[in-house]
């Protein structure tokens, strides 16, 4: 099932219905220098998500640019990631010393 076409119908579909709702509500926009009045809020709203995409933009290639340089740079073993602990499940190796393995907190059994 194509989910990021899904996606993106529906958040076209709420985008027009905000339009749709804010069309009559406008205010005065200020720069400074000049004025400009009853504008849509909608249209605001548009022209600072834009400015805020071309903003990023830049860094968002730069990243992809050293990610790149990288993945020449080091070998296949080395680009590997390593696997992020997710959730809230306990450590298997709690109580161990990490060099060791020994166990290094809890009772001690004197009969062993």
């Amino acid at each position: 099932m194509p989910w990021r076409l899904i996606v993106v119908v529906v958040l076209m579909g709420i985008l027009i219905a905000f339009i749709g709702l804010n069309l009559e509500n406008r205010a005065d926009v200020s720069f400074g220098f000049h004025t400009f009045e009853q504008i849509p809020i909608f249209i605001s709203l548009f022209v600072s998500f834009i400015t805020g995409v071309v903003v990023m933009l830049p860094f968002t290639i730069g990243r992809r640019r050293n990610r790149k340089k990288k993945e020449k740079s080091l070998p296949e073993k080395q680009l590997e990631k390593p696997k992020k602990k997710r959730g809230f499940r306990k450590s298997k190796n709690k109580g161990k010393d990490p060099v060791s393995g020994e166990t290094t907190v809890g009772p001690s059994d004197p009969t062993t």
